[in-house]
């Protein structure tokens, strides 16, 4: 697992995204792209909601093909899933996480103060590159 910690500035989603496409080289383009796009989402929702720097976390299991990314901040509440109006601007980042990762989902620290959102994606590793 590698893992990174982010600022909480606009200028760290992008640099998330960045990072989560560079800690899998294994896997083919769609499969970083969509992890690309869903980290963004969540570290878009630390940077809102959060209240602190957050950290995010990749690994890659061989045995079972899987991509798991974790975003990692401190904050109170629990990030849940919003049903939001067809006209709203906001609010689809947590469908977008359900709907196109394996799984995913929150888990609280111990003592309050902290939660980590994660999801997984079934990952087909990318064909040898020509030299």
């Amino acid at each position: 697992m590698t893992s990174r910690s982010f600022a909480q500035t606009p200028e760290s989603v992008p640099a998330a995204r960045a990072y989560v496409v560079r800690s899998l080289p294994q896997l083919d383009d769609e499969v970083r792209q969509v992890a690309a796009l869903l980290v963004s989402e969540l570290a878009t929702n630390a940077l809102l909601y959060g209240e602190s720097d957050f950290d995010i976390a990749v690994d890659y299991s061989t045995s079972d093909h899987r991509a798991r990314v974790e975003v990692r901040n401190a904050g109170r509440g629990r990030p849940t899933m919003q049903h939001p109006a067809s006209t709203a601007e906001h609010g689809r980042g947590l469908q977008l996480v359900a709907a196109l990762s394996a799984s995913w989902g929150v888990e609280s620290a111990p003592h309050g103060g902290s939660k980590t959102v994660w999801f997984e994606l079934a990952a087909d590793v990318a064909p040898p590159r020509a030299s």
